[in-house]
């Protein structure tokens, strides 16, 4: 089960990349983001191809040393057993292939936005609450694993 979590988190990380990529290829200089209903608020796609690069990298590089640190402490003898069970590294695999959704879904959304092409984003509208819905699903899965657990 870790292996087919670990290996759709691979997965997420290479389409993150590619979307990325391609909302950067067709997007016009600069992009609009909307910061409240009257205030909009333009910056440019270099921009937003690096800050979403370096959000990226920085949330998985928090879940992937998390995830050494949770295996270094597998040898010792005073950790709780479910912290350094395969159950609770899924459940940390999975919540990073939900944020990883999420980080997919914010970036293709600011590409339909401002797209030169026009899109219905509006009907593509339900994606954007497929990463927030996962991770809320990860975190309730996270207490009922602990007590089922036990």
């Amino acid at each position: 089960m870790i292996r087919i979590i670990k290996s759709f988190r691979t997965i997420t990380s290479i389409l993150f990349i590619a979307i990325l990529l391609i909302t950067y290829s067709y997007m016009i200089e600069s992009l609009m983001v909307f910061t409240n209903v009257e205030k909009t608020r333009m910056i440019k796609v270099e921009s937003l191809f690096y800050i979403g690069l370096a959000v990226f990298v920085f949330v998985n590089l928090i879940f992937f040393l998390f995830d050494k640190a949770l295996i270094s402490y597998r040898s010792r003898n005073d950790v709780s057993p479910f912290f350094t069970s395969s159950t609770f590294l899924g459940w940390l695999y999975f919540l990073n292939l939900s944020v990883n959704i999420l980080l997919i879904t914010i970036i293709m959304y600011l590409g339909f936005i401002n797209s030169k092409d026009y899109y219905q984003f509006m009907s593509y509208s339900i994606l954007l609450y497929l990463g927030p819905v996962l991770i809320i699903v990860s975190l309730i899965a996270l207490p009922v694993l602990y007590f089922r657990y036990r």
